[in-house]
């Protein structure tokens, strides 16, 4: 049964092997200019809400916001927003703790497809029986109508600021290296609009993308030259298929729970008793 925005929007990509999942994964890193980020879940019933949108105590807009400068606040109060010797600025901050397991307004992405493809396929005693989903986002940033505003390591401004001058548009962010994780999962991060409750950061309702243009992009019958860049794709990966696409990233990829997870509680993990 399909719970989630991509699926009642029918804009998933279902495959039924795995040589049809490296095919997707080929066909989208090779169009024209790909601007692509990407997430793996291990359910496809799981929503893109960030974390913090999920917290039964926030009902309004401005409990969000208050929520997150709070977050900020107590983080600082307790020093946790020095790295050595250097005072990181909000977003930097939040990108730190939400790898470390903080509800936050950002929602955890990477430019590498394989990465995301681990977090899909990623072993679960809750969810290995499940479909997952990979999903692969365009973050353009150039355009008549960007979709996204883009952010680097060195920006400084304060939160409130930062989602003010959103204006509508997802924000990506490029974190300096606050985290082992972070580097070793190639990892960016997304962001929506916290005055919305509903938002998304998937802006499905938001793009003139539909299920006739993603069936055109991965139709063998599409013709010469590009096809149309996707706005946003999920990419259904069987249950079945988990345990071999799995075997495929360890062998081929060297991607494992240690590898990209390079810290002590990530080796811990890996060697925990399933």
């Amino acid at each position: 049964m399909a719970h989630s925005a991509w699926h009642s929007s029918d804009l998933v990509h279902r495959v039924t092997d795995r040589r049809a999942v490296f095919n997707a994964i080929s066909l989208l890193t090779t169009l024209k200019s790909p601007t692509f980020v990407w997430r793996g879940h291990v359910s496809s019933n799981w929503t893109l809400n960030p974390a913090v949108h999920r917290k039964r105590d926030l009902k309004s807009q401005g409990q969000i916001l208050d929520d997150q400068l709070t977050l900020i606040e107590s983080a600082r109060d307790r020093r946790h927003d020095h790295l050595d010797g250097w005072r990181m600025p909000d977003l930097a901050l939040l990108a730190r703790l939400q790898h470390n397991g903080a509800a936050t307004l950002l929602t955890d992405v990477t430019t590498d497809p394989f990465v995301a493809l681990y977090f899909a396929c990623e072993r679960s005693s809750s969810f290995d029986q499940g479909d997952g989903l990979l999903l692969a986002i365009d973050v353009a940033s150039t355009g008549k109508h960007p979709r996204t505003k883009h952010y680097d390591l060195a920006h400084e401004a304060d939160l409130e600021e930062v989602l003010l001058d959103l204006d509508g548009r997802l924000g990506l962010y490029t974190p300096p290296d606050v985290s082992p994780r972070i580097m070793a999962q190639r990892g960016r991060f997304v962001f929506g609009d916290y005055r919305d409750l509903k938002y998304t950061t998937l802006p499905i309702h938001r793009s003139d993308w539909n299920a006739e243009k993603l069936e055109k992009v991965f139709s063998p019958e599409r013709g010469h030259g590009q096809p149309p860049k996707p706005a946003i794709v999920a990419i259904e990966i069987k249950a079945s298929l988990k345990p071999q696409l799995r075997d495929i990233l360890d062998q081929s990829f060297g991607m494992t729970g240690i590898t990209l997870f390079p810290d002590l509680h990530g080796f811990a993990a890996a060697h925990r008793v399933w």
